[in-house]
């Protein structure tokens, strides 16, 4: 699975405006709408050829529909836009383009990389995405739905051999950046691989490399101030709580995201951060 677009050219590295940041958030939702004949295909051949449960597909599109909104893309752009923030801190490229980020995504989870591609284009960048063979289908759906849509999106491929002419063609060399996970025993073989795909240039290509071993829920508010266990998300917009109050049914998100995976895994919530005590959260646990 191969695909390669270059309708994408931009002048300068730059972080979106606002306007093309909602532009992208209607862009996935879309892609990620029910009605989407070709999301649904792509979903279909996952659960059949992916070995992950069907259960834990839909809860990654479920995620993306939540949480990809124009009010979050918009906050990630302007940390993007803050020079004195890490994210504010483009990696260096050619003079007259933007950066090519390369993204190697996960294969402990479908969709895992999802949100790197987003962050690289909010902030300007050209993404191009080594799709996990695990699940290349719903990934590469996406990354072609929003080249489509005409977002920087360089090309993907489940095969980090036939990623090299992808990047060459906009860098002329190796990537300008590389976005991976995993454990730290993995680094060294990872950087390897890319080296000998010619998609890393040591000293030039700049890292960003993650290693965490778990994941934590940070909670604003009480649960019990807002939602009871098992009532839906809110949609985005004017019915969204007021700043300060948890969304609805962030109880329940809460408890699927302790127990997905049986708590294993850099996915699972293993640490829990709240203004209020456990015996004080337990009625909105039940």
């Amino acid at each position: 699975m191969r695909k390669d677009s270059s309708k994408f050219e931009a002048a300068a590295a730059r972080p979106l405006p606002t306007d093309e940041a909602e532009r992208l958030a209607r862009s996935i939702r879309a892609w990620a709408d029910p009605g989407n004949r070709s999301m649904q295909e792509a979903l279909q051949t996952a659960i059949a050829h992916s070995p992950y449960p069907p259960d834990d597909i839909r809860e990654q599109l479920d995620a993306l529909r939540s949480s990809l909104t124009h009010g979050s893309l918009a906050r990630w752009v302007e940390a993007a836009s803050d020079p004195a923030h890490p994210s504010g801190q483009a990696p260096a490229s050619g003079p007259g383009r933007p950066p090519v980020v390369l993204g190697l995504q996960v294969g402990n989870l479908p969709l895992a990389g999802v949100q790197d591609a987003v962050a690289v284009l909010l902030a300007g960048g050209v993404y191009v995405g080594k799709c996990s063979r695990r699940e290349p289908w719903l990934s590469g759906s996406l990354l072609d739905h929003l080249a489509a849509d005409g977002f920087a999106i360089a090309g993907h491929s489940a095969d980090i051999r036939t990623l090299a002419p992808i990047v060459r063609a906009k860098t002329g060399s190796a990537a300008d950046a590389v976005l991976f996970s995993g454990s730290a025993e993995s680094v060294p073989r990872v950087r390897d691989a890319l080296f000998q795909a010619g998609l890393h240039a040591p000293g030039v290509t700049r890292e960003l490399i993650r290693t965490a071993h778990l994941s934590i829920a940070w909670l604003t508010a009480p649960l019990a101030m807002k939602q009871t266990a098992g009532e839906g998300a809110s949609p985005p917009g004017p019915s969204a709580p007021p700043p300060g109050q948890p969304e609805t049914g962030t109880a329940d998100r809460l408890v699927r995201s302790i127990l997905v995976h049986d708590n294993r895994g850099c996915r699972s919530t293993a640490v829990v951060v709240s203004p209020e005590s456990l015996a004080d959260a337990a009625p909105a646990l039940r």
